[in-house]
Order: structure tokens, then sequence, then C-alpha cells
């Protein structure tokens, strides 16, 4: 919208929809030395705009907004029941990545999305585990009860050296790390629960 219609003045940057008192009060000062640099073609107030849209143009601009965004959702939903048919028959992270032809960090992030939604993926998600030694497991698990589960980054720093990080695949190690912290999240859940 700044770039648009290139208000100079506060007056200009209140006609610019999500653009209230305060935001011109905060930031308007700070805005208008750097959109003042580029000429203008068009003044205000924006009348003129109503005038420069082609209407047909926009409806049939609106029309494919929808009908890519109905795609977009049958696809989201085809690949969501490819994922779950595919853990449940026990089908490995590399395996649903070629059959689904996303990467593995999203279907990581549909394993999170589906753990969230309470379905139970405790045994897929130990069977991508068993790859990664148990005593580096254990440690995560304390690491997670002493940093909490937010943020992964300091967890690999507490968990490995310096060394070992630029030897490691970072990649496979943050994949292992994302499937503990749902593990992990579960179980802190159970615990609550069984405490109250």
């Amino acid at each position: 919208m700044m770039s648009t219609f290139l208000p100079h003045t506060e007056e200009e940057l209140l006609q610019i929809p999500g653009l209230g008192t305060k935001k011109v009060e905060m930031y308007g000062q700070e805005m208008l030395p750097i959109v003042k640099t580029v000429k203008r073609t068009s003044e205000f107030p924006l009348e003129w705009v109503a005038e420069q849209i082609d209407h047909q143009a926009f409806k049939q601009w609106t029309y494919k907004q929808k009908e890519n965004k109905y795609k977009h959702d049958m696809e989201k939903q085809s690949n969501r029941k490819k994922l779950l048919a595919g853990i449940e028959k026990g089908a490995n992270l590399e395996s649903l990545e070629s059959e689904l032809t996303l990467s593995r960090r999203d279907l990581i992030v549909w394993i999170e999305q589906l753990d969230k939604e309470g379905y139970d993926l405790a045994a897929w998600i130990d069977q991508e585990l068993e790859q990664m030694p148990t005593e580096e497991r254990e440690l995560v698990w304390k690491t997670f009860d002493e940093l909490g589960i937010r943020y992964l980054k300091p967890v690999l720093q507490k968990v490995y050296s310096e060394e070992t990080i630029k030897a490691m695949d970072l990649d496979q190690t943050y994949e292992w790390l994302r499937l503990l912290r749902i593990n992990y999240r579960k179980e802190m859940d159970n615990q609550k629960s069984q405490a109250s």
C-alpha cells in the first residue's frame, strides 16, 4: 500500500487501509522521509483508484485466487490422507518424502500438527528414533527437563560439542529433536493429567 500510493503527509498516511492514528503516531515520522524520496504520479484523496480498476479483470483475478486456494486445500487434504495412511503402514520418513513429494522438513511440520490434533504417533516416532543412540535420547530428554522445549538450538548446543555439531548431519539431528519433543510433550501432558 505504501509503495503503491506513496503518502507524503500524516493526513495521507491515515488514508492507507491498516494505518490508524496509533500506527501513524508510532511510525509516521520514520516512514514519510523514505516514501517522499519516490516520485508519485497520482494524488490524494484516493478516488482515482476506483477509476483505474478494470472490474472484469479484477473479478477474474478474484475467481482465479479462489480456484487456486481450493486446489491447494484439496491437495493438502490428499497429502494428509496419504501421510496418515503411510504412518499407519509404518512407512519411514524417506518413503513418505518420495510418496508425497514433500520435503522432510515439511513432513515433520505435518507430523507435529497431527500430534497437536490428537493423533497417537508414538509408535511411529519410536520407529523413526531407532537410529538415534539411546544415550543421546536420554541426554536430550534431560536437557528438555532443564531448558524446556520451545527452542531446539539451545538443546542442541547443550547436548553436543561444537566439533560434533560441525561434523553431524544437522537436518537429521533436528528431525530427531523435533520428534523427541513430540514424545516429551506427550509425556508431560500425561503426567499433568495424572497429577490432577
